[in-house]
């Protein structure tokens, strides 16, 4: 841009100025995380390998963190890794999530849903109706 300056006087002068503008970026894409479908155990298997996938179309990965709700706080070798061993999980709902954060600082999570089934337990009972006919009665519970 060039600008004219007068003094009202009739003198006169001009200067050229350049405007350069930096610091701006583009718009940052979060990651993409996904971390499975909802799964289904039962007791005595207390332990799941969980593989969380991450992607960043317009950088890398910086960090992942798992966390977790459920009936207890199952025990997770790796929480800072893409891929980890859940073990000691007790019968109940967990959920598990997977947060992953990219190079320019957006997070995305993803969440998987493991139900621990109980060990059934069978009992049987021996009725005997007093004619000397005997019926045998379970019950399972879980």
């Amino acid at each position: 841009m060039t600008y004219r300056i007068t003094d009202g006087n009739g003198g006169f002068d001009t200067a050229t100025v350049t405007v350069t503008v930096t610091g701006i970026s583009a718009v940052n894409v979060p990651p993409v995380v996904n971390v499975g479908p909802d799964q289904e155990i039962t007791l005595p298997v207390n332990f799941i390998d969980l593989n969380g996938v991450a992607t960043d179309s317009d950088g890398s990965i910086g960090t992942y963190q798992w966390s977790q709700t459920g009936p207890s706080i199952a025990s997770m070798d790796t929480p800072n890794a893409s891929a980890i061993s859940v073990t000691n999980m007790i019968a109940g709902t967990y959920v598990f999530r997977l947060t992953a954060t990219d190079d320019d600082g957006a997070t995305t999570t993803s969440s998987t849903q493991f139900d621990v089934q109980g060990i059934p337990k069978v009992e049987s009972v021996q009725i005997d109706d007093g004619t000397g006919q005997r019926s045998l009665v379970r019950t399972v519970s879980v």
